[in-house]
């Protein structure tokens, strides 16, 4: 199912590989739901001279007060915080927010990436990160958000534009 979905990935990003930026395209923001300074440090390295702008918090709490307050398509949450099981966390999340949550983990696997889905997840993304994978997720996530994702789960949510 997987490989499945990573090739419907592939027809979703056209040309570009969804590696890059599309010309004169607006920055978007990501919001980093992470204690680690390393994966930061990572991700502001990885994300540089891209389109894409990140929004940090330091765990669950922080992350939903922001994504009610900003209106951010993708979320990158990381499975290694504190407090509750990053399943009851990703499902608040997605619960909760019309964005893309995407799961960071030192494993990534189908067990996985299928308990992320019947969270309401959107991804599994393995860290350490890879440069060209993050940017192609992140940029799918952002495509799917913008095609569908966001009405179905603003529907469910009741929110209005």
């Amino acid at each position: 199912m997987k490989d499945l979905f990573s090739k419907v990935r592939v027809l979703f990003e056209g040309n570009n590989g969804g590696t890059g930026p599309e010309e004169g395209s607006p920055d978007v923001s990501v919001l980093s739901i992470s204690r680690s300074g390393p994966d930061k440090e990572l991700l502001h390295q990885a994300l540089a001279g891209t389109h894409w702008r990140i929004v940090t918090a330091r765990d669950c709490h922080e992350g939903l007060r922001i994504l009610l307050t900003r209106r951010i398509p993708v979320v990158l949450y990381d499975r290694d915080l504190p407090g509750l099981p990053w399943c009851q966390n990703l499902k608040l999340l997605s619960s909760l927010s019309p964005a893309c949550v995407i799961l960071v983990s030192r494993v990534s696997d189908s067990y996985l990436w299928d308990e992320v889905i019947q969270q309401g997840g959107f991804d599994v993304l393995a860290k350490p990160f890879r440069r060209e994978e993050l940017i192609r997720t992140l940029n799918f996530a952002l495509k799917h958000w913008r095609a569908g994702w966001i009405r179905g789960n603003c529907d469910r949510l009741g929110v209005t534009e």
